[in-house]
């Protein structure tokens, strides 16, 4: 598998002789979404995946690399740098010497009952912007989180340029998948309060990327305002001003324009 300066080329040597080449080129333009797995406790191998726009065999390309000998946090950079509209940094992103696994996070009953009820709670977006640039280094140098929602492990985050979803898999917590949805790919949002008896509003998100076109949030009501995170999705897909850029303002400031 190699990274060049315009695209993804996989080499599949086929064959005992190995005669039978097959060349795979994916055009680093035709990506709209992009994945990366950490291996668990009985893994092999990690796994970076990438969504494309076609609508065929490759909507979806799975990479895989040999356990501790390939830093998936970096390629994730790699590819947020090149996806996101920052490729004159994306080069920094791969001079990591050592894997780089990120840290256990074993299940408890708080975050077994989460996961079971499908609760997710708003979090301190500095404490995650701040974790996230750090242990592990995911997000790029520049860019922040604007929304943190946690749901049992697994997080729902809304930064200045993407959606991004980890989903952290296993009683130990070692195999967790960071899964990033720019923000110029998706192209609406629907929005439902909870009923009477019901405990959770919902968000869904709209992407125009196959394989990923709905993300959806079940968001507990007595600790959050659905009418306000809806404000905040308005204010992004409806703010963009440029292909690679998003404006951002306060949701509070927003909600006072509306009233």
């Amino acid at each position: 598998t190699l990274f060049t300066s315009l695209r993804i080329m996989i080499i599949d040597v086929q064959g005992w002789s190995g005669q039978k080449v097959q060349y795979t080129s994916i055009p680093y333009e035709s990506i709209r979404a992009f994945s990366a797995e950490s291996a668990g406790s009985w893994d092999r191998d990690s796994e970076v995946d990438v969504f494309t726009r076609n609508l065929w065999s490759q909507t979806k390309v799975a990479l895989n690399f040999r356990k501790g000998k390939a830093d998936i946090v970096s390629i994730h950079k790699f590819l947020a740098a090149i996806v996101l509209g920052n490729k004159e940094e994306a080069g920094s992103y791969l001079n990591s010497q050592e894997p780089i696994s990120p840290q256990a996070n074993p299940a408890g009953l708080d975050s077994f009952m989460s996961w079971l009820t499908n609760n997710s709670n708003p979090e301190d977006t500095a404490v995650v912007d701040i974790q996230l640039h750090s242990e592990p280094a995911i997000l790029m140098d520049e860019e922040r989180v604007l929304r943190a929602f946690r749901q049992g492990r697994d997080m729902y985050l809304y930064t200045t340029l993407r959606i991004l979803l980890v989903d952290v898999q296993g009683l130990q917590g070692k195999k967790v998948e960071y899964k990033s949805i720019p923000w110029k790919w998706c192209t609406g949002f629907e929005f439902e309060t909870a009923g009477n008896l019901e405990r959770d509003a919902e968000l869904y998100l709209f992407a125009y990327i196959p394989n990923v076109r709905v993300v959806k949030q079940s968001i507990l009501v007595k600790n959050c305002d659905i009418y306000e995170v809806a404000a905040f999705a308005y204010n992004i897909l409806l703010g963009k001003d440029q292909r690679h850029k998003v404006v951002v303002s306060e949701s509070s400031v927003f909600l006072q324009r509306l009233s």
